[in-house]
């Protein structure tokens, strides 16, 4: 069992061909749970992810492939000095207790042996016992995403000034954000800001934002704001959709 005191950020989670119950089910619901989630289709593209990532968690359908492929696959990751330290979880079809030995005998499987015979609710519950057992979350509570690089602003209007500003990060409880020009709003702290809209890379959400704080960071003016308790559950999942999904699109150029 992964035993790291100090991870703070979690654990990326990788799902190398997860079935269709995988994907539709347990994906969404971890995406949903703040889980930082990555699927692959790829075996060759998956030891290239592992590699940079070398303290992640992975879980492989063996279903796709035959079983000394997956076994050479894993003991090659393991006996690397650079990912031995990757968590493996095995997900099946099938309940053979031959194949289960077969996985189970020479492969330090941290995150388990899994057979959906056993119903999926079973393997659902399974697999986020495993992720939290190996710290999959961290100290982190929420997923959190740079936005500096792309098209990313929060407007709101204090009187009748309209403001633009730039948002640096983002997660579905708040953001950060700065001006771009002269034009800085005066704001206190606890102030609520009514019907503003984020503008995510085309995603529109309209919402009401309250100042947590501002500080400055690289010579500039940044504020720290949440999203009022009143931000509806649709609009949050948009917010932990687009994170995961930009996060995919990352993760997929790997080479």
């Amino acid at each position: 069992m992964y035993m790291e005191t100090e991870n703070i950020l979690g654990r990326k989670v990788f799902f190398l061909y997860p079935s269709t119950v995988i994907n539709e089910e347990l994906i969404q619901k971890m995406i949903h749970l703040e889980y930082e989630i990555y699927v692959l289709n790829d075996k060759d593209n998956a030891h290239i992810c592992l590699r940079n990532h070398p303290d992640s968690i992975c879980f492989i359908n063996i279903d796709t492939l035959a079983a000394n492929i997956w076994l050479e696959f894993i003991q090659k990751i393991q006996n690397a000095p650079a990912t031995s330290k990757v968590s493996f979880g095995i997900i099946t079809n099938s309940n053979s207790d031959e194949q289960k030995k077969l996985f189970t005998t020479d492969l330090k499987l941290d995150c388990g042996f899994i057979s959906l015979r056993e119903g999926h609710k079973h393997c659902l519950d399974a697999i986020l016992s495993y992720a939290d057992k190996n710290n999959a979350k961290g100290r982190r509570k929420y997923m959190r995403i740079n936005c500096e690089t792309i098209a990313a602003t929060v407007n709101f209007a204090l009187g009748d000034q309209s403001y633009i500003l730039k948002i640096r990060d983002i997660s579905s409880v708040g953001l950060c954000c700065f001006p771009t020009d002269k034009n800085i709003p005066r704001l206190a702290k606890g102030m609520m800001l009514k019907n503003a809209q984020l503008t995510l890379k085309g995603i529109r959400i309209q919402c009401d934002l309250i100042l947590l704080g501002a500080n400055k960071a690289d010579e500039r003016i940044q504020f720290v704001m949440l999203f009022s308790p009143n931000f509806d559950l649709n609009s949050k999942n948009r917010i932990k959709a687009y994170i995961q999904q930009a996060n995919q699109s990352a993760m997929d150029a790997l080479k």
